[in-house]
């Protein structure tokens, strides 16, 4: 009940703010990916991603590579890609991914 407000409010927030939408989209995958809703975890994530490399959002962007990457096929090519965009991403802001 209590997400499900957040995420209402953080979803009203990202229509005024569009600097908010990867971020929503991000918690919403983190959600998803919770009830053990892979593939649409993934595509909140995929989403997130796009927006925040459309604002240009740098660490928002290394933080859904980052999930991406851990939660694809770990032996993929596309999982290593994102993984390595991640630390780079995270490496160029000095910052580390918390999962």
């Amino acid at each position: 009940k209590d997400v499900k407000k957040a995420i209402s409010a953080f979803s009203q927030y990202s229509r005024a703010f569009p600097i908010g939408k990867p971020r929503l989209l991000y918690w919403r995958g983190e959600i998803a990916n919770h009830l053990n809703k892979k593939s649409q975890a993934l595509k909140f994530w995929q989403a997130g991603l796009k927006s925040a490399t459309e604002l240009n959002m740098v660490f928002e962007m290394a933080r859904l590579h980052d999930c991406l990457g851990r939660n694809l096929n770990q032996n993929s090519e596309e999982a290593r890609m994102h993984l390595s965009k991640s630390a780079k991403i995270f490496s160029v802001v000095r910052a580390v991914p918390l999962g």
